[in-house]
């Protein structure tokens, strides 16, 4: 379906933003935890975490990499189709195409910026997508 086609850049980017977070509590879990110092007993652990953690971190690291890499194919291949579609779309369309799916913008923000009224614009990406889904039935 061309509506899944399109939306895979937001996935990618609430994937991202997924294992952007994952990254940012194991960055906090790696601070040592409080030091009770009311304690006469010393505890401490025979297996040290950092290689655990430098480990889980470069996973996450390389993971961040290639979704990064994943999210510009897909707004390439947005693009590319859009461009070489049997039935153009328009400027207005391609616009509106461009600024919802690649940009992430909401239809009350994309309406702002092109000063037109957010049925307009819902109107607008119907029918672009019903001209790529005519030029490529096959997504």
């Amino acid at each position: 379906m061309i509506y899944d086609f399109l939306s895979r850049p937001r996935f990618i980017k609430s994937e991202i933003r997924r294992a952007e977070a994952e990254q940012d509590n194991l960055r906090l879990s790696m601070y040592p935890s409080a030091v009770r110092y009311d304690s006469d007993k010393v505890q401490s652990s025979p297996v040290d975490p950092m290689p655990r953690y430098a480990e889980k971190m470069d996973e996450l690291q390389s993971r961040i990499k290639r979704l990064w890499l994943q999210l510009n194919d897909a707004q390439d291949d947005i693009i590319d189709k859009m461009l070489k579609a049997s039935i153009p779309l328009t400027p207005i369309e391609q616009d509106v195409i461009v600024m919802f799916f690649i940009g992430g913008n909401t239809a009350r923000r994309i309406a702002f910026e092109l000063g037109r009224t957010e049925r307009g614009i819902y109107k607008i990406r119907k029918r672009a997508m019903r001209k790529l889904e005519k030029s490529y039935p096959e997504l």
